[in-house]
């Protein structure tokens, strides 16, 4: 492990950061469930259901981490860049197909939990580089999460009448609309796996050192 690394991850400022973050994720979401349990039709797991809820929490819990044991590590990389594609699909997608829709949702809430997360995970990313080089297709295990996610909203959704997102609900398009936009974000988002890892390579000091 580099000093460099090291220190980057380890400087009390990028502790807070990290601590910060999380805390207002936390805080959104905390606020966003106490919304949620005060409307007639609300239910828990079908907030938990919501991918945003998700990437919010892993990433939280992931920075907390990173403040905790500020030393590198591969794992540590990994979930880091995981937690950054997880959060960059929740903005995106957000952005281009939810960000129209009606929702009951607070707009602070929406803007942490859709534009500001997002946007901090991805500077965070570049800025404190994870210490070895992230190989993209490792980084493609971490799609392994949003497929599955999709799989179980189907099924979920089939048995309870309910689906977390318009472009995923046979409710509202037809099934096979539904199957072939989960293609075209799979694809898509196999491509930002390999961006955010690459990215992160790009400054990785266990690249320049190799170089």
């Amino acid at each position: 492990m580099s000093s460099t690394a090291r220190s980057r991850i380890a400087t009390p400022p990028a502790r807070l950061v990290h601590v910060l973050l999380a805390v207002a994720g936390i805080v959104a979401i905390g606020w966003n469930l106490h919304d949620t349990l005060d409307r007639p039709d609300g239910d828990v797991v079908n907030f938990f259901s919501f991918f945003t809820i998700q990437s919010n929490l892993f990433a939280a819990a992931v920075w907390l981490w990173v403040a905790a044991r500020p030393s590198p590590s591969p794992l540590q990389d990994r979930l880091r860049g995981a937690a950054t594609l997880f959060l960059l699909i929740t903005g995106i997608i957000y952005a281009v197909l939810l960000s129209g829709e009606t929702s009951d949702t607070a707009a602070w809430i929406n803007d942490i939990e859709h534009r500001i997360l997002p946007v901090a995970i991805l500077v965070d990313w570049l800025v404190v580089a994870p210490a070895s080089p992230v190989r993209a297709v490792s980084a493609l295990w971490w799609l392994l999460y949003p497929l599955a996610f999709f799989a179980y909203s189907l099924v979920r959704g089939a048995i309870v009448d309910w689906y977390p997102y318009p472009f995923m609900s046979p409710l509202v398009h037809p099934y096979g609309t539904v199957v072939l936009t989960a293609a075209i974000l799979a694809v898509l988002m196999g491509l930002l796996a390999a961006l955010v890892a690459a990215l992160g390579s790009l400054r990785s000091p266990g690249r320049t050192a190799a170089a």
